[in-house]
């Protein structure tokens, strides 16, 4: 099982780091891997060593890597764009290995760049030894680790950073849509990559960027991928905030375009695989479950554009009526989408079943400026006394909540 969860958001204007837990904590990277892979990538393309029309030959290597993946036959190829769009969207391991050959000869020496490069950007506690993230246990990273790289991403490449924003690309006929479900959902969220092994749990660093602020989010250890989506969703709403709106002041990232440390040997046993604490498939009381705040408002954005970002995004109109309302009721949470809504329902009913078992979930959609949010409530306390007693278990277990008279 994953260890306990670790997250961080950083302001990146300023370089501040606006929250975290455990953001130093060893922890494992499944996929957030293949950003290092695409840096690589990107820096290639920048020095004009590829091209975005470039072929990469499959080798058996790459073709025999477990899934996902695009599933090339040896001996054929691939344009690196595609490879891209592979990487960002279904997160195809086959290809990840590919690239790593196209650019290093074998993946282990790949590997070995991967690592020098995490140093050169001041990745610290990061240990590359594969190219796709595929479960390793001396692969390994930090909350904050991934915060740097995904800055670095769009600072030092942003004329290849778009990417990381594709909703879906078409292979073979096929659709091929992005893991990363935040993207249309959650205003001024633009990437990055999400990322699941059994051994690392579900992961996901996001970028923002919205009212002329900028963070990186990052939440490594989900217990599920929805949860990992509602918990991502809770750290942008409560901290995008809090971030700078004024000019760029933050350190430039060091190891950018052109840089060099050739100084920097690593080796793969340098980073023993330290003890991670199993974690038990209920919420730890370390989870921040309250997501987004009851009391929550969104700033005015444009709708969701049509098509793979609107999708499975139900309006109210189409939604069967709310139960009839009596009595007291309770609220946890204000969500951009009512499927982030009802996940945050979800979640305070796994962590606080016993005063939670009578009531009666439901979410109500109500218009802020030009956007709808979508209120996640409890139904049916018999009085105030009974409403605000649940409030009290649930704010001692890390939740927003405000009781409301019907």
């Amino acid at each position: 099982m994953a260890a306990p969860d670790s997250a961080i958001v950083v302001d990146a204007k300023t370089g501040k780091t606006l929250y975290a837990q455990y953001p130093d904590a060893k922890r494992h990277p499944a996929s957030l891997t293949k950003m290092m892979t695409l840096y690589l990538l990107f820096e290639a393309l920048d020095e004009g060593k590829a091209s975005l029309d470039s072929r990469i030959t499959i080798s058996a290597h790459a073709a025999a890597q477990a899934p996902s993946k695009l599933g090339l036959e040896p001996g054929s190829t691939i344009s690196v764009r595609d490879a891209i769009l592979s990487l960002v969207t279904k997160s195809a391991n086959d290809m990840a290995v590919a690239i790593a050959e196209y650019l290093g000869g074998t993946e282990s020496g790949f590997a070995r760049e991967m690592t020098t490069k995490a140093r050169e950007l001041g990745m610290t506690r990061t240990q590359f030894v594969n190219a796709s993230g595929l479960p390793d246990n001396r692969q390994l990273t930090t909350a904050r680790d991934m915060a740097t790289l995904g800055r670095a991403l769009r600072e030092h490449y942003p004329q290849y950073y778009s990417y990381f924003s594709t909703r879906s690309f078409v292979w073979n006929g096929v659709r091929i849509r992005n893991h990363n479900r935040l993207l249309g959902k959650v205003p001024g969220v633009d990437g990055i990559k999400t990322g699941y092994t059994r051994a690392s749990g579900f992961n996901l660093v996001t970028s923002v960027k919205r009212d002329n602020r900028e963070i990186v989010s990052v939440v490594i250890g989900g217990d599920t991928s929805r949860w990992r989506d509602a918990r991502s969703a809770y750290l942008i709403e409560k901290y995008l905030p809090r971030a700078s709106r004024g000019p760029h002041t933050a350190a430039a990232i060091p190891g950018g375009p052109h840089a060099r440390a050739d100084n920097i040997a690593v080796d793969v046993n340098d980073y023993p695989m330290p003890r991670l604490r199993p974690a038990d498939n209920a919420l730890t009381t370390d989870s921040v479950a309250a997501l987004i705040p009851a009391d929550s408002t969104f700033t005015a954005a444009s709708p969701a554009p049509e098509g793979d970002a609107a999708a499975g995004d139900e309006s109210a109109a189409s939604q069967p009526p709310n139960p009839p309302i009596v009595g007291w009721k309770i609220q946890i949470a204000a969500a951009p989408t009512r499927a982030l809504a009802e996940d945050i329902l979800d979640l305070a009913l796994s962590k606080a079943s016993d005063v939670l078992a009578d009531a009666t979930p439901y979410t109500e959609p109500v218009g802020v400026g030009e956007t709808t949010l979508y209120r996640a409530r409890f139904a049916g306390f018999a009085d105030a006394g009974a409403a605000s007693a649940a409030c009290a278990y649930l704010v001692k277990r890390d939740f927003n909540c405000l009781a409301l008279s019907n």
